[in-house]
Order: structure tokens, then C-alpha cells, then sequence
């Protein structure tokens, strides 16, 4: 069946980071932002049975210069950072229900080394959490992964107020 056509551009954002199985360990923090494998296939199915259209970015951009408009209830996902989860989880997701996505990898946390430490705000991550150059290449491959820079070494917490909370 023909997608009606978004001739206003407007599209939903729903940002997304790191993805967990349920069998989350107590040595491994689970942060506000994360979600489990579980809830995101609910996401997933939920755009599907509510109509909404995951599109690209260049679907995003070709709109707005007018080649093409976008569909009705287009949705734009992104995954910040640039965890591995996004290589063992999130692809094959996408790849499972067609659809694109952007990911924003952190570049200084790539550039840890196997096996050091990646600096997470006041703490640290091992680096395993993270993608390495060589998925980000085979990802880079397929029409569905829009990679984006996250910022390079600038995503830190400063503190933010007298009480030492950081921002």
C-alpha cells in the first residue's frame, strides 16, 4: 500500500543508548537511560502496529530540500554513544524490522585501546562496552546505520552548581 505523504516534514525523535539483556549483573550499573533488549522489541512493535515510519536521516534532509516529503508518523531513532550493545542487539533488530537508524558514537571512547578503561563521567567503563572501529566499518556498509559523531572528546559532566552535581 502507497504511505501517505508528510508534506509539514514534521517527524518524532526517540534517542536511545545503551540496550541491556535482562541479565543485568550487580557489577554492571544500570543507568537511567539504558533499556533491555525486551522493551526496546516492544518499541519496535509498537511504532509497527501504530503506523509510524522509521526514516533516515537523508530521508530527513532530502525532505527538507524538497526531493522527496516524508511519510505520515515518521519516527527518526537514535543510539548515542556508540555501545556495542548497538552491534549485538540493536542491529539485528534493524535489520529484522527494516528499519534505519542513526548511531552517535563518543570518538575518544573508540579510541581507547582494548582492555583500558574508558573514562564515563567521574567514573570509568572497560572498554569491551564499546564498539570497536571495525564494527562501526561493517555497519557503516548497510543502508539502514547512519553514523554521526557524538562529539569527539567533549561529552563529560562538569559540575553544575555549588552542591558538586554534574551536568
Amino acid at each position: 500500500p502507497a504511505l501517505a505523504e508528510n508534506n509539514s516534514g514534521e517527524f518524532s525523535v526517540i534517542c536511545y543508548h545503551d540496550v541491556v539483556d535482562l541479565d543485568v549483573t550487580p557489577e554492571r550499573k544500570l543507568y537511567p537511560q539504558t533499556i533491555t533488549r525486551n522493551r526496546l522489541v516492544q518499541h519496535f512493535n509498537l511504532i509497527e502496529e501504530l503506523g509510524y515510519q522509521p526514516v533516515s536521516y537523508q530521508q530527513i534532509l532530502d525532505a527538507r530540500s524538497g526531493k522527496e516529503p516524508l511519510p505520515e508518523k515518521a519516527v527518526f531513532l537514535t543510539f548515542d554513544d556508540g555501545y556495542r550493545s548497538f552491534y549485538k542487539i540493536v542491529y539485528p533488530l534493524l535489520k529484522l524490522y527494516n528499519y534505519p537508524a542513526m548511531l552517535a558514537v563518543v570518538g575518544s571512547w573508540i579510541d581507547v585501546p582494548a582492555g583500558s578503561p574508558v573514562p564515563y563521567g567521574n567514573t570509568t567503563q572497560p572498554r569491551e562496552r564499546f564498539l570497536t572501529w571495525e564494527q562501526l566499518r561493517e555497519m557503516q556498509q548497510s543502508p539502514l546505520v547512519e553514523i554521526a559523531s557524538h562529539t569527539y572528546d567533549l561529552h563529560k559532566g562538569i559540575i553544575g552548581n555549588p552542591f558538586g552535581n554534574q551536568q
